[in-house]
């Protein structure tokens, strides 16, 4: 069943954003990394987040920066928009406070590029922890091929023990 829901995603595009860039690199991911009941679990999440997006249908919501109000539309949740406009009013008045002179636009501009470079320093760290913990689990996979091998070749050199202690005293009762 979860194979069906794993094809069902691949086929509507609608897998998992591990990488936003190659939605087929997420479904190699998930057939390389995870097992049939990790695969269904991560599967339900990405469905519930899928259903969150549809049912929340925009809202129109109203906030103040500087003083100046506007009109948004969204499907975020309306306290979520308002923090968000207070950390921009804030940001607002404390340049504001620092040059009395600078326009209003000027601040915005400032605004804009605080945030961009803040969002692609979070991107870099975010790609840096993703690519980290592709290879931890390499690392993982590696080790567990490994560990599959050392208990064969135990399994095995215990078959063999036991083969030689029991030829050993038909030996013994032959001399």
């Amino acid at each position: 069943m979860c194979k069906e829901k794993l094809e069902e995603k691949r086929n509507k595009t609608e897998i998992i954003s591990f990488s936003q860039h190659n939605k087929a690199q997420n479904v190699l991911f998930l057939q390389r990394y995870f097992n049939r009941r990790e695969k269904c679990i991560i599967i339900k999440a990405a469905e519930r987040r899928l259903e969150e997006k549809t049912v929340n249908r925009a809202n129109s919501i109203k906030i103040c920066i500087n003083g100046v109000h506007y009109h948004i539309n969204t499907t975020e949740p309306e306290q979520y928009v308002q923090g968000l406009a207070k950390e921009l009013d804030d940001t607002v008045k404390e340049i504001l406070e620092k040059n009395p002179s600078i326009s209003f636009n000027d601040v915005m501009v400032l605004c804009a590029i605080n945030y961009i470079d803040a969002y692609k320093r979070s991107e870099e760290n975010a790609d840096r922890m993703r690519s980290q913990l592709s290879e931890y689990l390499e690392d993982a996979a590696k080790a567990r091929i490994e560990l599959d091998e050392v208990k064969r070749e135990n399994a095995q050199l215990r078959r063999q023990q036991s083969a030689k202690e029991t030829r050993t005293p038909e030996k013994d009762v032959k001399s």
